[in-house]
């Protein structure tokens, strides 16, 4: 990037503060599921829609169905200004039952919201859409709606995803970071270097199928250079990822088999976080620094990639 180019971005970056962060923490953090807690997840889908109409004046959904029931993915955009196609930012606002679903996946919601009202001050080449998806914890039921759903929709092409999920845990000790079995043979060099940080869970990974390579580095390039702080583990799936089910366990991996590049950000989930889908998984455990730098680097990712103008 140049000069002028990285004194746009960083400009951009100052609009996102911890303290909105935890502001929007506040008000999605709670029990959001479709039977045990549907007053709440009605809550924060109304929450969601007031903040795309306060900063872009706009609150679109789709509607959709299961066999077992029904849903409502919400998004909004940035119209571009010469747009040769759309990028998407994207986080799901469900939880599991029993938990208020603060790392999973409040902490991906106040993220793309952050994002959201920093990128609505500026202006780009591209479109930028920001989707916050139901029934994630239902099969991927809300980006796999979306997806059937995208001949129909009016700003194609897809050109690319970052998917928020779980942005919002840290472990600073020494071998608080696992892994999922067979990940020691699928990718040593990853491995091996979280082991020379000591196990310790103080990074977001950044995870991409072979259809997404460039928009992996995009990510991991934008963050070198504008957040070098923040410690970034790029994971390459082969295929679609079938040889590991468990890197497709949120809503990138049905744009990934629509053939649509896409990423996850991740804390890794409970392979970090003790309090996955537990009733411990509250706001008071979350690093909201941490939420904020990652939000930052998907941020200036996306403008990067939308055509910031100058």
């Amino acid at each position: 990037m140049s000069k002028t180019d990285i004194e746009q971005i960083e400009l951009l970056l100052k609009y996102i503060k911890p303290e909105a962060v935890r502001t929007h923490l506040q008000a999605i953090a709670g029990e959001r599921h479709r039977i045990s807690a549907p007053d709440h997840l009605e809550k924060v889908r109304e929450y969601i829609k007031r903040d795309f109409i306060r900063w872009l004046s706009k609150s679109d959904s789709n509607k959709f169905s299961t066999a077992e029931t029904a849903g409502e993915n919400l998004w909004s955009h940035i119209a571009g200004e010469a747009p040769e196609g759309t990028w998407l930012l994207t986080a799901h606002y469900d939880s599991v039952a029993g938990s208020p679903g603060a790392d999973d996946n409040a902490s991906a919601v106040a993220g793309m919201l952050c994002a959201l009202r920093a990128l609505s001050h500026f202006r780009y080449r591209d479109n930028i859409v920001f989707v916050a998806f139901d029934l994630e914890e239902a099969s991927l039921a809300g980006s796999e709606a979306f997806v059937q759903q995208l001949n129909d929709w009016p700003l194609q092409p897809v050109k690319g995803v970052i998917n928020l999920e779980m942005i919002g845990y840290t472990a600073e000790e020494e071998n608080s970071q696992f892994f999922p079995p067979g990940m020691e043979q699928l990718f040593p060099q990853q491995i091996r270097e979280v082991e020379q940080r000591g196990r310790k869970g103080d990074f977001i990974t950044n995870v991409a199928n072979a259809g997404s390579l460039s928009l992996m580095s995009k990510f991991e390039a934008t963050a070198k250079e504008l957040l070098p702080d923040l410690p970034v583990v790029s994971i390459a799936v082969p295929g679609n990822g079938e040889m590991a089910p468990v890197l497709r366990r949120s809503d990138h991996a049905p744009f990934w088999d629509a053939g649509i590049p896409a990423l996850m950000l991740t804390d890794t989930s409970e392979f970090r976080n003790p309090n996955y889908h537990l009733s411990t998984d509250t706001l008071s455990t979350l690093n909201i620094d941490f939420i904020t730098v990652v939000t930052k680097a998907a941020t200036a990712t996306i403008a990067r990639l939308a055509g910031l103008r100058i």
